[in-house]
């Protein structure tokens, strides 16, 4: 009795640990690698790649000052800065701001690829590519092109791809969702270390600001209520994101109140494109067959516009 009793404990013990491993096993596979229409990537794909080009628009008029060779800052500097073992395509590059020019337009060119979905992986390379190169030149590879791309258009018109709805794991796109939601709980953890979070003041200096001051705000912030309501709100907020937005039945509510964080933030402070590539980011947690839906609803009423005619002048 004495000897049989512990072999069966560690008999239910090993059953149990089995089961788990399954359950674990089967949630990661079905999280990661269930097939799932590539809508959902396709639309930030077009946003990201959108706010890329904007952003190479506002830079363009002042490229050689942040980026050439006679800029703000050296290229000697900027590898100090950065320190050795960074991607940088400069520092491969002969000295010149011809080459400065000649890597922005490749960049530029390669967003507008990765917007449009033209040779997309390729264009999603280069545009990283870029985009870090310039990034720490001045420190002051997915599915995305198989749905709402050029890429399927060329495909489908060479007749080697079905006209269905494409399918796939959504590995990459899980990655990318992790990726914000990290982004999201990591502001939160070091608001937290400041005391002007804690206390609830922060958004009273935020928005005294003045040098990043877009649009003014209304008396309602001059009261310490509501700088509280929304220093505590927003913690609140960027908490969800990083948590709640994984519960189906709360991601709406989420994303909606995400939205209006930093929309608000776009309203008050001249932050350039920052909330915009947030927003496109959040849109990466809206199921694909939704957004698959929302297209074809959209396509419909498209179409139904088009096919409306005239009926003439009524009769007298």
């Amino acid at each position: 009795m004495t000897t049989g009793a512990p072999a069966s404990a560690g008999g239910v013990t090993l059953s149990r640990g089995r089961a788990l491993g399954r359950w674990v096993a089967a949630a990661w596979n079905q999280f990661f690698h269930r097939p799932e229409p590539v809508t959902g990537i396709a639309l930030f794909r077009i946003l990201w790649g959108g706010c890329l080009l904007a952003n190479w628009a506002l830079l363009a008029p002042d490229l050689f000052t942040w980026l050439g060779e006679r800029g703000v800052l050296s290229r000697e500097t900027a590898r100090a800065l950065t320190g050795p073992g960074r991607l940088d395509v400069f520092q491969a590059l002969p000295r010149g701001d011809g080459w400065v020019a000649l890597v922005f337009a490749a960049t530029a060119l390669a967003s507008l690829g990765l917007a449009v979905g033209c040779f997309t992986r390729t264009s999603a390379a280069c545009a990283f590519v870029g985009l870090v190169s310039i990034h720490h030149r001045d420190p002051l590879i997915l599915p995305a092109g198989e749905a709402w791309s050029v890429d399927r258009w060329r495909t489908r018109r060479r007749g080697t791809m079905p006209l269905g709805p494409v399918l796939h794991a959504p590995w990459a796109q899980r990655l990318i969702q992790i990726q914000v939601a990290v982004l999201y709980a990591s502001t939160v953890g070091w608001k937290l270390l400041g005391p002007t979070w804690r206390d609830g003041t922060a958004v009273y200096y935020m928005t005294r600001l003045v040098e990043f001051e877009r649009f003014p705000l209304p008396p309602l912030f001059d009261h310490l209520w509501a700088i509280r309501a929304a220093t505590w709100g927003s913690l609140l907020v960027e908490a969800a994101l990083a948590t709640l937005v994984w519960v189906p039945r709360l991601r709406y509510p989420v994303l909606a109140a995400g939205a209006g964080l930093h929309l608000g933030v776009e309203y008050a402070m001249n932050v350039p494109l920052f909330q915009w590539l947030m927003l496109a980011c959040l849109t990466l947690f809206v199921p694909p067959a939704h957004v698959a839906a929302l297209a074809r609803r959209v396509a419909s009423r498209t179409r139904a516009t088009r096919g409306a005619t005239w009926p003439g002048p009524a009769s007298p």
